[in-house]
């Protein structure tokens, strides 16, 4: 699964740039921006860079957020939810 944007659409890529550095940010208020800009998302690949940001944040609501759409979430939400998480796998537990 490819975390990029097509390449033919300016607005898409506008979009992921500004995800990621929200994402990348680490600010708890970005958390609602990402959420909320999730619903109104039209390709499946900004969800997934979406999502990507969300778990970038690394705060506790990013992270319960992610998880319920893990557990709850349809098919596909929960397919790039845990997808986002994969990126805490080489975290070590303390």
């Amino acid at each position: 699964m490819g975390y990029s944007a097509k390449q033919d659409n300016p607005e898409d890529q506008i979009c992921e740039m500004a995800a990621l550095a929200l994402g990348e940010s680490r600010l708890p208020e970005a958390f609602s921006s990402l959420r909320d800009w999730r619903q109104r998302i039209r390709t499946s690949e900004l969800h997934q860079i979406c999502l990507l940001a969300i778990a970038m944040l690394r705060t506790e609501e990013a992270l319960e957020f992610l998880f319920s759409l893990a557990i709850e979430g349809r098919d596909s939400d929960a397919k790039d939810a845990i997808a986002a998480l994969k990126m805490y796998q080489q975290d070590k537990v303390l």
